[in-house]
Order: C-alpha cells, then sequence, then structure tokens
C-alpha cells in the first residue's frame, strides 16, 4: 500500500507515519531506515511528515 503512495499526498503521508509508527515501537531499526522503509524519499521529509501527523519527532515518538 505505501509503494502505490502519490509522493506528497496527504493520504500517503499518513499511511507511511502510522508504518513507521508501529516500526519505531516495535522494531530496532534506525529512525532513517524507518523513514526510508515508509515510503519517505529522505530524512528531512520523513522528519518534517512524521511530525505533522503525531506532533512529534519520530524519535520522541519512539521513547514515549
Amino acid at each position: 500500500e505505501i509503494a502505490q503512495c502519490l509522493v506528497g499526498s496527504e493520504m500517503c503521508i499518513e499511511t507511511g507515519s502510522e508504518h513507521a509508527a508501529h516500526l519505531l515501537k516495535n522494531t530496532h531499526m534506525t529512525v532513517t531506515d524507518i523513514g526510508y522503509a515508509s515510503g519517505f524519499n529522505s530524512s528531512r521529509t520523513f522528519y518534517r511528515a512524521f511530525q505533522r501527523v503525531y506532533g512529534v519527532t519520530p524519535q520522541e515518538y519512539r521513547n514515549l
């Protein structure tokens, strides 16, 4: 499903962020690897999108 998202679409951002949130809580993957695995094309894009959806950075989310 993530691979089929239109880059930059709101649905893609939400789907990718949800996938990333799951990986952050359930794996020991690096935040950068999680961003790429969740369909984001750069760490910067991942951090901004994730923070927009969850209100915290990926690292802060992992530590909650």
